[in-house]
């Protein structure tokens, strides 16, 4: 049997957490290829139902990284973001389906050097829930 390789949707911020993540080259050859972006002009773009879609399509996981708060480029965008992820958590929690497979990172731009880190930390976080 094949070892579980969960799919995961990320929603990043062009501004701040696009270099982080370091989707600058192919993410293909860094990431799982069960890791697809979402890159987005402002995290806080990112709707309630656009992170619930990600799940009913069979993510089994869906993150968000977006600029530190206090250095959003469009001054709300990261804490409208947090608040939409915040309150899908809710309904998660209302359907049985653990709110950790939920989560926004902040991060400022200066600090790519940890975007392999944060993203291998959300694979391995969504790999032990297991599937959705």
């Amino acid at each position: 049997m094949d070892e579980f390789e969960p799919r995961i949707s990320v929603y990043c911020c062009l501004w701040c957490s696009f270099p982080v993540a370091g989707l600058s080259g192919d993410i293909q050859t860094m990431y799982s290829p069960n890791i697809r972006t979402n890159v987005l002009s402002c995290l806080g773009k990112v709707e309630v139902a656009d992170l619930l879609k990600a799940l009913e399509e069979g993510n089994d996981g869906v993150f968000l990284i977006g600029c530190q708060e206090d250095k959003c480029q469009n001054e709300n965008g990261s804490m409208r973001a947090r608040q939409r992820a915040e309150y899908v958590k809710r309904l998660m929690d209302e359907m049985g389906i653990s709110k950790e497979r939920i989560a926004v990172y902040s991060l400022p731009a200066s600090e790519m050097a940890k975007s392999k880190t944060i993203i291998e930390e959300i694979r391995e976080r969504t790999k032990k829930l297991g599937p959705i």
